[in-house]
C-alpha cells in the first residue's frame, strides 16, 4: 500500500472514460435529439453521494439505480410482466419514451402545475428539496416549481401560497453533506394558522450525540444564502439571500412537459378494472 508521499498527480486523474461517463450524469438522460427524457440531472457537488446509486459501491458491483429500473420496467410498466428485460433493453429514443410513459402517466405521475383550486381553498405549500439527492435531481423540482409559477400567474402569486426550498450538500431525504435537519411542520403552522410565510428555514448538522455543530439558513426559491459578512460558515447569521439567476432563468429542452387533464383514476366496478378521467 503506498501512502500519500507516493502518490502522483496521475492518481487523482480521471481516464477519459470515466470523464465521458461523468459527462453524461451531469447531462442527464437525453434522446437522439439531445432532449433530456427527464427534466434534470444531477448536480455538480453531489458526487459523493453517488456510491451505491448512481455508481456502482466496488469494482465489481452493480448500482441500485439499475436494480429499480430494471424491476419497475419489468413488472409495473407494462399490460404484462418482462420478467426477462433489462436496462439493455431501454431506447434512449423519443418513441420509447413514449412508448414507456405515457400509458400510465395520468395513474403514477404527480406533476400538474395547475394549484389553483388548491390556493383557492386557503392551502399552503412547502416544497424541499437536497441539492444532493442522488435518487432524484433537484433540478426536476425546480423545474416543477417554475411550471407552477407559468399556470399560477408569476413568482409572486405563486409565493403567496407556495415556496420551495433547496438544501445545499443535502441527500435523498436527508443525509449527505450538508445541514439537513430542519422543522418545516412550525413554519408551516404558522404560515396556515398566523399567515407567517416562512421567509427561511434554518438547517442543521446534528453529530451523533445530538448536537448542534452547524446552521445554515435557506430561502425560498430562486434565492441561495451566501456568506456576505466574513462570519463563521458554520452561523447561520453569516449568511443573506442572494437571487440565483441561474435557477431564476432555468430551461429545460425535454421531451414531455408539466400539463393538466393527463390524470386518471382506476376503480373496480362489478369486477372489472375502470379508468376514468381524474378530473371532471
Amino acid at each position: 500500500m503506498r501512502g500519500r508521499a507516493d502518490l502522483h498527480g496521475d492518481d487523482y486523474c480521471l481516464t477519459a472514460d470515466q470523464v465521458t461517463t461523468l459527462r453524461r450524469i451531469y447531462a442527464g438522460p437525453t434522446d437522439e435529439n439531445g432532449k433530456l427524457l427527464y427534466p434534470g440531472y444531477q448536480l455538480r457537488g453531489s458526487e459523493l453521494n453517488w456510491a451505491g446509486i448512481i455508481t456502482p459501491a466496488t469494482a465489481t458491483g452493480a448500482s441500485g439505480d439499475i436494480s429499480f429500473v430494471r424491476e419497475t420496467l419489468r413488472y409495473q410498466i407494462f399490460d404484462s410482466p418482462r420478467p426477462t428485460l433489462t436496462y439493455k433493453d431501454v431506447k434512449f429514443t423519443a418513441a420509447y419514451y413514449r412508448k414507456v410513459m405515457q400509458p400510465n402517466e395520468g395513474m403514477y405521475d404527480a406533476t400538474d402545475p395547475d394549484l389553483k383550486a388548491f390556493k383557492a381553498a386557503g392551502g399552503k405549500l412547502i416544497l424541499w428539496h437536497g441539492l444532493g439527492d442522488q435518487h432524484i435531481p433537484a433540478v426536476g423540482t425546480m423545474a416543477y416549481y417554475k411550471a407552477v409559477e407559468k399556470v399560477m400567474g408569476g413568482s409572486t402569486a405563486t409565493e403567496d401560497f407556495a415556496r420551495l426550498f433547496l438544501l445545499p450538500g443535502v441527500a435523498h431525504c436527508g443525509g449527505g453533506q450538508g445541514p439537513a435537519t430542519f422543522d418545516a411542520l412550525t413554519a408551516m403552522t404558522d404560515w396556515v394558522t398566523k399567515g407567517e410565510a416562512p421567509g427561511s428555514l434554518t438547517t442543521r448538522s446534528v453529530n451523533s450525540s445530538g448536537s448542534t455543530t452547524a446552521t445554515r439558513p435557506v430561502y425560498p426559491f430562486p434565492y441561495v444564502a451566501k456568506n456576505t459578512t466574513g462570519g463563521p460558515a458554520d452561523d447561520a447569521g453569516s449568511y443573506t439571500p442572494v437571487r440565483s439567476t441561474a435557477e431564476a432563468n432555468l430551461a429545460l429542452n425535454r421531451l414531455g412537459s408539466f400539463r393538466s387533464g393527463y390524470e386518471t383514476v382506476g376503480n373496480w366496478v362489478h369486477g372489472t378494472w375502470v379508468v376514468s378521467k381524474g378530473k371532471a
